[in-house]
């Protein structure tokens, strides 16, 4: 059924940064553009951390080289001597994020920001859609981008959610694709099913097992047969391979996470409540400022071997510090059992309320001057960074980690001495042998 005349096209714009993390560092030191550096999340020295991004130098003859995301930093260290391995930086993602979500105002007030840097804008009756093509102005949206520092940036855009970010993915790392409307069964048909967004690892592999290897192929099979094979993400298959949206009959809170990632794998029981209690803090500070309260969330703990476990707490409804971080560390200790140490810790919120202000008749007394405190603290950390202000006990964390590291540094720096030494005592010896030798 045509639109109205005089009612603007719906419209979407999904915008996917490849490397987020790498690009944050390169947008925040521009010596490292155009060079090749891994990134990892852990300290930098350590030889047990992890590689998690490569930048896109890095990309091609890491591959050559068999670096990916997961390999110790060590064997990096053997496979490509003097690659630069950096730390992750959280205040440098924060300051780009803060950057992208104020262009992306700039364009529309709806839009939706992913936790792996991109976003998805409802372009729908906007002057830049009222004035230009899409062609001309996702080119333009791209530029803007690469003007906050960033690399690599693709645009997709159609009327369809999943479509656009479908677009955004096939477009990567620098592409701009556009969909006319109803175009999308024709463009989708001969793609990979793994461009659809929003599904599990476990499907994808499933989609691979079962030679599903286009779009069209999903498209063919009907709602019966695809839940028979993919269980309850058999209905989302069947939907978005059709370049449908997978709307909710009622709006609900988007999940929300938080996660406190290590420098050093640790087994230190109060160091880990400290961390445990500065991840709770993330929690309450994440739900104060997106208007929203837990009354249950999930702690996962991920531990140095690869292995994680997960425990759900239950609470009256809330987003302060006290409670939120009482709950937390009751579970972290019902969960801790096995002697490995841990590598990083996330609480996870899957169904958020909405803070209504209605006051509890029968709170304690003095919840209205720890309120205020909060709503202080947060919004000193809304202009610097979260790691600005800090409860005492996570500072205390941080030293102990600091001391712990510079004693882990002597350690190795006197283990190569030692070595040195040998190694001349060795050469003087067999100098001396040689020259006591009969001409």
């Amino acid at each position: 059924m045509p639109r109205a005349s005089g009612v603007p096209e719906t419209l979407y714009a999904a915008v996917s940064i490849p490397r987020f993390t790498a690009q944050a560092l390169s947008a925040e030191r521009p010596e490292l553009r155009r060079r090749p550096f891994v990134v990892v999340e852990q300290n930098a020295s350590s030889h047990k951390t992890l590689v998690r991004e490569l930048s896109e130098e890095a990309g091609e003859q890491g591959r050559r080289r068999h670096i990916w995301p997961g390999l110790p930093v060590f064997l990096v260290a053997r496979k490509w001597p003097g690659l630069p391995v950096l730390a992750r930086d959280p205040a440098a993602e924060a300051r780009l994020r803060d950057r992208m979500r104020a262009l992306w105002t700039r364009c529309t007030p709806e839009f939706t920001v992913r936790d792996n840097g991109g976003a998805l804008l409802d372009m729908t009756g906007t002057p830049a859609t009222r004035k230009f093509p899409p062609e001309t102005w996702a080119l333009h949206l791209q530029l803007q981008l690469y003007g906050l520092g960033l690399d690599a940036a693709s645009v997709g855009v159609a009327s369809s959610q999943a479509v656009a970010r479908v677009l955004a993915r096939l477009g990567a790392p620098r592409g701009v694709h556009v969909c006319p409307p109803g175009e999308e069964t024709r463009l989708l048909d001969p793609l990979s099913p793994a461009l659809l967004p929003d599904l599990s690892s476990q499907a994808r592999e499933r989609l691979r097992k079962y030679g599903l290897d286009t779009i069209a192929a999903v498209r063919r099979l009907d709602r019966d047969e695809l839940v028979l094979r993919f269980g309850a993400e058999g209905d989302k298959l069947y939907v978005l391979a059709r370049g449908m949206d997978l709307e909710p009959v009622a709006p609900r809170a988007r999940p929300l996470s938080v996660e406190t990632v290590l420098p050093l794998d640790l087994n230190d029981e109060t160091a880990l409540r400290n961390q445990v209690r500065l991840t709770a803090d993330k929690l309450g500070h994440a739900l104060r400022l997106a208007g929203l309260k837990a009354g249950r969330f999930t702690l996962v703990l991920v531990y140095a071997d690869g292995r994680s476990a997960r425990r759900t707490a239950r609470l009256a409804p809330t987003a302060a510090f006290g409670p939120l971080a009482g709950a937390a560390v009751e579970a972290f200790f019902a969960l801790y059992r096995r002697r490995v140490a841990l590598r990083r810790l996330q609480l996870h919120v899957a169904v958020p309320a909405v803070e209504t202000g209605q006051r509890d008749l029968f709170e304690e007394e003095g919840t209205e001057k720890r309120e205020a405190l909060e709503a202080a603290v947060d919004r000193i950390r809304k202009k610097l960074v979260f790691g600005e202000v800090l409860s005492a006990s996570s500072v205390e964390s941080y030293a102990e980690e600091r001391e712990r590291e510079r004693e882990e540094q002597k350690a190795k720096e006197k283990a190569r001495w030692d070595l040195k030494q040998k190694a001349l005592a060795k050469a003087r010896e067999r100098t001396r042998e040689n020259s006591l030798e009969p001409a």
